[in-house]
Protein backbone atom coordinates (compact mmCIF):
# COMPACT_ATOMS: atom_id res chain seq x y z
CA UNK A 1 0.00 0.00 0.00
CA UNK A 2 3.08 2.46 0.58
CA UNK A 3 5.00 4.15 -2.04
CA UNK A 4 8.45 3.43 -1.43
CA UNK A 5 7.82 1.07 1.11
CA UNK A 6 8.24 -3.05 0.53
CA UNK A 7 6.19 -5.60 2.99
CA UNK A 8 8.69 -7.39 5.58
CA UNK A 9 9.51 -10.72 5.05
CA UNK A 10 9.67 -11.10 8.96
CA UNK A 11 6.15 -12.83 10.41
CA UNK A 12 4.76 -11.21 13.08
CA UNK A 13 2.75 -12.84 16.27
CA UNK A 14 -0.56 -12.02 16.45
CA UNK A 15 -2.03 -11.18 19.93
CA UNK A 16 -5.03 -13.35 20.84
CA UNK A 17 -6.45 -10.00 22.19
CA UNK A 18 -6.04 -6.21 21.63
CA UNK A 19 -4.37 -5.80 18.42
CA UNK A 20 -4.57 -7.31 15.46
CA UNK A 21 -3.71 -6.70 11.66
CA UNK A 22 -0.16 -5.82 12.63
CA UNK A 23 1.54 -5.44 9.13
CA UNK A 24 5.00 -3.73 8.99
CA UNK A 25 6.91 -2.34 5.72
CA UNK A 26 10.78 -1.98 5.16
CA UNK A 27 12.00 1.20 3.03
CA UNK A 28 13.79 0.31 0.13
CA UNK A 29 17.00 1.68 1.68
CA UNK A 30 16.53 -0.89 4.36
CA UNK A 31 17.07 2.52 6.98
CA UNK A 32 13.19 3.10 7.90
CA UNK A 33 10.33 0.78 9.10
CA UNK A 34 6.61 1.77 9.32
CA UNK A 35 4.74 -0.17 11.10
CA UNK A 36 0.16 -0.31 11.81
CA UNK A 37 -2.26 -1.78 13.41
CA UNK A 38 -6.21 -2.16 14.35
CA UNK A 39 -6.42 -1.65 18.21
CA UNK A 40 -9.44 -2.46 20.69
CA UNK A 41 -9.79 0.19 22.96
CA UNK A 42 -11.83 -2.18 25.44
CA UNK A 43 -9.13 -4.98 25.51
CA UNK A 44 -5.34 -3.27 24.86
CA UNK A 45 -4.68 -2.97 28.37
CA UNK A 46 -2.45 -2.59 30.90
CA UNK A 47 -2.16 -6.72 31.28
CA UNK A 48 -1.22 -6.75 27.55
CA UNK A 49 1.08 -4.02 27.52
CA UNK A 50 2.91 -6.40 30.68
CA UNK A 51 2.61 -9.33 27.67
CA UNK A 52 4.54 -7.04 25.39
CA UNK A 53 7.10 -5.81 27.46
CA UNK A 54 5.98 -2.37 26.77
CA UNK A 55 6.27 -0.18 29.59
CA UNK A 56 3.36 2.28 30.73
CA UNK A 57 4.05 5.19 32.51
CA UNK A 58 2.15 6.35 35.90
CA UNK A 59 0.84 9.19 33.86
CA UNK A 60 -0.92 7.24 31.50
CA UNK A 61 -1.53 4.73 33.53
CA UNK A 62 -3.65 6.69 35.43
CA UNK A 63 -5.34 8.35 32.31
CA UNK A 64 -8.54 7.51 30.41
CA UNK A 65 -9.04 3.60 29.22
CA UNK A 66 -8.92 5.04 25.51
CA UNK A 67 -5.26 7.04 26.12
CA UNK A 68 -4.02 3.64 27.68
CA UNK A 69 -4.89 1.98 24.76
CA UNK A 70 -3.52 4.36 22.43
CA UNK A 71 -0.37 4.32 24.37
CA UNK A 72 0.12 0.99 23.82
CA UNK A 73 -0.43 0.23 20.29
CA UNK A 74 1.85 2.54 19.28
CA UNK A 75 4.72 2.25 21.51
CA UNK A 76 4.45 -1.79 20.64
CA UNK A 77 4.57 -0.92 17.06
CA UNK A 78 7.15 1.70 17.96
CA UNK A 79 9.30 -1.57 19.20
CA UNK A 80 8.47 -3.54 16.19
CA UNK A 81 10.16 -0.81 13.59
CA UNK A 82 12.65 -0.66 16.38
CA UNK A 83 13.25 -4.39 16.05
CA UNK A 84 13.57 -4.24 12.09
CA UNK A 85 16.33 -1.70 12.07
CA UNK A 86 18.80 -2.59 15.23
CA UNK A 87 17.70 -6.58 15.94
CA UNK A 88 16.13 -5.74 19.50
CA UNK A 89 13.22 -4.64 20.85
CA UNK A 90 13.69 -1.50 23.10
CA UNK A 91 10.94 0.94 24.68
CA UNK A 92 10.34 4.01 23.77
CA UNK A 93 10.22 6.46 26.93
CA UNK A 94 7.71 9.67 26.94
CA UNK A 95 9.14 12.94 27.15
CA UNK A 96 7.68 16.64 29.03
CA UNK A 97 5.38 17.53 25.67
CA UNK A 98 4.30 13.80 25.44
CA UNK A 99 6.28 13.46 22.54
CA UNK A 100 8.31 9.67 22.19
CA UNK A 101 12.40 9.46 23.09
CA UNK A 102 13.81 7.55 21.01
CA UNK A 103 17.57 5.97 20.85
CA UNK A 104 20.47 7.43 20.19
CA UNK A 105 21.15 7.94 15.82
CA UNK A 106 17.11 7.14 15.27
CA UNK A 107 14.06 9.22 14.57
CA UNK A 108 10.37 8.60 14.17
CA UNK A 109 7.06 9.10 15.07
CA UNK A 110 4.07 7.31 15.81
CA UNK A 111 -0.14 8.34 15.49
CA UNK A 112 -3.19 6.78 16.27
CA UNK A 113 -6.48 7.31 15.52
CA UNK A 114 -10.00 5.66 17.40
CA UNK A 115 -8.88 1.93 16.21
CA UNK A 116 -5.95 2.49 14.14
CA UNK A 117 -2.04 2.99 15.23
CA UNK A 118 0.86 3.74 13.07
CA UNK A 119 4.43 4.23 14.02
CA UNK A 120 7.41 4.83 11.27
CA UNK A 121 11.11 4.91 12.76
CA UNK A 122 14.27 5.60 10.65
CA UNK A 123 18.31 6.04 10.88
CA UNK A 124 18.26 9.87 11.46
CA UNK A 125 21.26 10.21 9.56
CA UNK A 126 19.27 9.16 6.29
CA UNK A 127 16.02 10.41 7.31
CA UNK A 128 16.06 13.61 10.19
CA UNK A 129 12.67 14.72 9.21
CA UNK A 130 10.15 11.80 9.96
CA UNK A 131 6.31 12.35 10.22
CA UNK A 132 3.47 10.39 9.76
CA UNK A 133 -0.29 10.84 11.24
CA UNK A 134 -3.71 8.85 10.47
CA UNK A 135 -6.90 10.76 10.63
CA UNK A 136 -10.81 9.71 10.08
CA UNK A 137 -12.06 11.41 7.61
CA UNK A 138 -13.82 14.36 9.20
CA UNK A 139 -17.10 15.18 8.50
CA UNK A 140 -18.84 17.92 6.34
CA UNK A 141 -20.03 19.75 10.20
CA UNK A 142 -16.80 19.48 11.95
CA UNK A 143 -14.77 20.56 8.27
CA UNK A 144 -16.86 24.13 8.40
CA UNK A 145 -16.08 24.29 12.15
CA UNK A 146 -11.90 23.55 12.31
CA UNK A 147 -11.54 24.59 8.61
CA UNK A 148 -10.52 28.00 8.95
CA UNK A 149 -8.11 27.38 12.08
CA UNK A 150 -6.16 24.80 9.84
CA UNK A 151 -5.75 26.59 6.01
CA UNK A 152 -6.51 29.51 3.68
CA UNK A 153 -8.03 29.54 0.55
CA UNK A 154 -5.32 29.30 -1.55
CA UNK A 155 -4.33 25.52 0.09
CA UNK A 156 -7.97 24.93 -0.23
CA UNK A 157 -8.08 25.95 -3.86
CA UNK A 158 -5.19 23.60 -4.76
CA UNK A 159 -6.48 20.68 -3.77
CA UNK A 160 -10.41 21.23 -4.66
CA UNK A 161 -9.47 22.26 -8.22
CA UNK A 162 -7.75 18.79 -8.63
CA UNK A 163 -11.49 17.44 -7.85
CA UNK A 164 -11.14 17.03 -4.18
CA UNK A 165 -14.65 17.11 -1.69
CA UNK A 166 -14.06 19.88 0.99
CA UNK A 167 -13.80 17.46 3.47
CA UNK A 168 -11.08 15.26 2.07
CA UNK A 169 -9.31 18.21 1.08
CA UNK A 170 -9.41 19.86 4.83
CA UNK A 171 -8.61 15.92 5.91
CA UNK A 172 -6.05 16.05 4.02
CA UNK A 173 -4.44 19.30 4.87
CA UNK A 174 -5.07 18.85 8.63
CA UNK A 175 -3.30 15.35 8.74
CA UNK A 176 -0.26 16.39 6.61
CA UNK A 177 -0.19 19.70 8.99
CA UNK A 178 0.12 17.66 11.90
CA UNK A 179 2.87 15.48 10.07
CA UNK A 180 4.80 18.01 9.60
CA UNK A 181 4.51 19.16 13.45
CA UNK A 182 5.86 15.58 14.35
CA UNK A 183 9.04 15.74 11.71
CA UNK A 184 9.87 18.90 12.67
CA UNK A 185 9.29 18.86 16.49
CA UNK A 186 12.78 17.48 17.62
CA UNK A 187 14.73 20.87 15.49
CA UNK A 188 12.18 23.26 17.00
CA UNK A 189 11.29 21.86 20.33
CA UNK A 190 7.82 23.95 20.73
CA UNK A 191 4.31 23.99 19.53
CA UNK A 192 3.54 25.79 16.57
CA UNK A 193 0.39 26.32 14.42
CA UNK A 194 -1.02 25.70 11.55
CA UNK A 195 -0.41 28.91 9.78
CA UNK A 196 3.13 28.32 9.97
CA UNK A 197 2.90 26.14 7.34
CA UNK A 198 1.65 25.85 4.44
CA UNK A 199 0.89 23.73 1.43
CA UNK A 200 2.54 25.27 -1.88
CA UNK A 201 1.71 22.44 -4.45
CA UNK A 202 -0.35 19.13 -4.47
CA UNK A 203 -0.56 16.18 -6.74
CA UNK A 204 -3.48 14.21 -6.77
CA UNK A 205 -2.23 11.57 -9.35
CA UNK A 206 1.58 10.90 -7.34
CA UNK A 207 -0.74 11.54 -4.21
CA UNK A 208 2.22 13.90 -3.34
CA UNK A 209 1.58 17.56 -1.54
CA UNK A 210 4.70 19.76 -0.77
CA UNK A 211 4.44 22.09 2.47
CA UNK A 212 6.70 25.07 3.21
CA UNK A 213 7.57 26.11 6.85
CA UNK A 214 7.93 29.40 7.93
CA UNK A 215 11.30 30.83 7.32
CA UNK A 216 11.25 31.69 11.16
CA UNK A 217 10.88 28.31 12.04
CA UNK A 218 13.14 26.71 9.38
CA UNK A 219 15.87 28.31 10.66
CA UNK A 220 15.63 25.90 13.20
CA UNK A 221 15.12 22.85 10.72
CA UNK A 222 18.89 22.88 9.16
CA UNK A 223 17.65 25.94 7.32
CA UNK A 224 15.03 23.58 5.26
CA UNK A 225 11.71 24.46 4.52
CA UNK A 226 10.08 22.16 1.86
CA UNK A 227 8.82 18.95 3.10
CA UNK A 228 6.91 16.64 0.42
CA UNK A 229 4.56 14.32 2.11
CA UNK A 230 2.87 11.33 0.86
CA UNK A 231 -0.80 10.82 1.44
CA UNK A 232 -2.16 7.15 1.52
CA UNK A 233 -6.47 7.30 1.26
CA UNK A 234 -8.31 4.83 3.00
CA UNK A 235 -12.37 4.09 2.78
CA UNK A 236 -12.02 5.25 6.44
CA UNK A 237 -8.95 6.86 7.11
CA UNK A 238 -6.45 9.21 5.58
CA UNK A 239 -2.64 8.34 6.14
CA UNK A 240 -0.17 10.48 5.56
CA UNK A 241 3.82 10.02 5.36
CA UNK A 242 6.91 12.76 6.24
CA UNK A 243 10.14 10.91 4.83
CA UNK A 244 12.41 13.87 4.24
CA UNK A 245 16.58 13.60 3.98
CA UNK A 246 17.98 17.37 4.44
CA UNK A 247 18.13 18.67 0.58
CA UNK A 248 18.78 22.04 2.08
CA UNK A 249 15.89 22.97 -0.54
CA UNK A 250 13.66 26.27 0.76
CA UNK A 251 10.76 27.78 -0.95
CA UNK A 252 10.06 31.05 -1.28
CA UNK A 253 7.20 32.21 1.13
Amino acid sequence: MYRDFRASLNSIPMPKKGISHIERYVGQSGSVVLAQCNFDPAECDIELAAKFDVQVPLSVQRSAKKRQAEFIAGRYLAKLCLMELTGRYSNVAIGAHREPLWPNGLVGAISHTYSKAVALVAKKDDFPFIGIDVEHWLDRETSLKVGADIYDGNELDLLMTQGLSLEVAISLIFSAKESLFKATFPFIGHYFGFESARVVKFDRGEKTLFLALEAYLSQLCLGQNLFRCQCFLQASTVTTVILNSYDGIVANN
